[in-house]
């Protein structure tokens, strides 16, 4: 194999694993998304829910909207 050959075999690579780690982070935020819902029906404020999860409440709120209107949730 040529360095070319390697070259596009070592991109092919990467390239396969970020689409593997890509629909990994999106089954997990679509977990969140989950989760953060049935916590807010619990009585959890945004606050609260934010803290746990390590983000800031906007941040929270944002990525909620986000993935509501992605999803179509």
């Amino acid at each position: 194999m040529d360095s070319r050959e390697e070259a596009r075999a070592e991109l092919q690579q990467v390239a396969d694993e970020v689409a593997r780690l890509r629909s990994e982070l999106d089954a997990a935020i679509a977990t969140r998304f989950d989760v953060v819902e049935r916590a807010r029906a619990a009585g959890i404020t945004w606050r609260d829910a934010a803290l746990i999860l390590g983000m800031t409440e906007t941040g929270l709120m944002k990525t909620q909207q986000a993935t509501r209107g992605r999803s179509g949730r």
